[in-house]
């Protein structure tokens, strides 16, 4: 058996009572390291495929094993089996699932990077704001792992990327240092950019369960959409009344700066 560093299709292959060869492709992402010999095994003849798991006894242990159970299986002969593994999406409900499992990441990151937004904050409203939306997020986390449990899904494994990016820059903001309102008005863009890209993925989400006649899974995550689209607003409107007017008096202080040395200069001219 190839370790998980290889870049070949690992097999698997195992012989039946019945002497039906079934040979499983395991690709790249499904690869554990196990320092064992390709092996051959008897199960009973009885071994039956349901739903893409296996329930023969020797079948079932290596399924384990490999996590086979999760990925998707093709019955191609009755004499010879043959099982390709491959990662693909071929249904709206595979991709529903892969969306919540990416959603669930995102608000777990969000929740690591939200206090340190808060602590940066020097409007006080604007880190109410940040605080509240943590416990919102929380909550948030707790009806997605309700549609996991709906769904039948383990949502860990995958990691948003876009979150993950969404983040990194926001870091940008809490490592510079300035006049507190320019802060704060970069702080509430970053956290823009997050609330947008929630709303997006929320949308996408709740129109697929929609589609698949998910009621449960829609009415949760309108919910959280609700909140989402709320907490925008409320960002939106601390820039518009606080944040921004704030801003006005460090725009004279260096025009001021700017046009001081100017002055200067011309009251020299003018003396000689």
């Amino acid at each position: 058996m190839q370790e998980s560093g290889c870049s070949g299709p690992l097999v698997i292959s195992v012989v039946a009572r019945n002497h039906c060869n079934l040979t499983t492709a395991v690709p790249a992402c499904a690869r554990r390291t196990h320092h064992t010999s390709r092996s051959q095994q008897t199960v009973s003849s009885d071994t039956d495929f349901e739903g893409g798991r296996f329930n023969g006894t020797g079948i079932a242990l290596l399924a384990r094993k490999f996590e086979l159970h999760r990925l998707p299986t093709t019955l191609l002969r009755t004499d010879s089996i043959e099982l390709y593994t491959e990662n693909t999406m071929e249904t709206l409900l595979e991709l529903l699932e892969d969306e919540i499992k990416d959603i669930y990441n995102a608000e777990n990151q969000l929740t690591k990077a939200l206090p340190k937004m808060a602590k940066k904050a020097a409007s006080e409203s604007l880190a109410d704001a940040f605080a509240a939306h943590l416990e919102e997020t929380k909550r948030q986390i707790e009806r997605l792992q309700k549609i996991g449990d709906l769904m039948g899904i383990k949502l860990t494994g995958k990691k948003c990327k876009a979150m993950e990016g969404l983040i990194e820059e926001g870091k940008e903001v809490l490592e510079e240092d300035g006049k507190s309102a320019v802060i704060d008005a970069a702080l509430i863009g970053a956290a823009q950019r997050v609330e947008h890209y929630e709303i997006a993925a929320y949308g996408t989400a709740k129109a697929m369960a929609e589609h698949l006649g998910l009621e449960k899974v829609v009415k949760l995550l309108q919910q959280t959409l609700s909140e989402e689209s709320a907490c925008d607003e409320k960002l939106s409107s601390i820039a518009l009344e606080e944040v921004l007017p704030a801003t006005d008096g460090v725009e004279e202080e260096i025009e001021e700066k700017e046009v001081a040395p100017l002055k200067a200069k011309r009251k020299k001219t003018v003396a000689r």
